[in-house]
């Protein structure tokens, strides 16, 4: 199942990421390829604790375009829906 970038896209649009240094299509393939990674790491046996920690690092490199500090987007795996991003 494809990625698809129009979410980003829309982010992008209502200010919750930068337009300047994120490229959407990128962004997408990249959470996809996380995501895929993770999948056969969950098939293999690892832990949900361990999963939730790959999200958390992925999360301290996420792109931000907030003003006051506060991130665009949860910053805890267990707040994510990432369900949009493959429709």
């Amino acid at each position: 199942m494809p990625c698809k970038p129009q979410r980003f896209e829309r982010a992008q649009q209502e200010g919750n990421l930068p337009k300047k240094t994120v490229n959407c299509a990128v962004l997408a393939a990249y959470v996809c390829t996380v995501l895929h990674g993770m999948a056969v790491q969950a098939k293999a046996g690892f832990s949900r604790e361990m999963l939730d920690m790959v999200i958390d690092q992925v999360m301290l490199n996420w792109p931000s375009n907030a003003q006051d500090g506060v991130a665009a987007i949860p910053a805890r795996s267990s707040d994510l829906l990432i369900n949009p991003l493959l429709a």
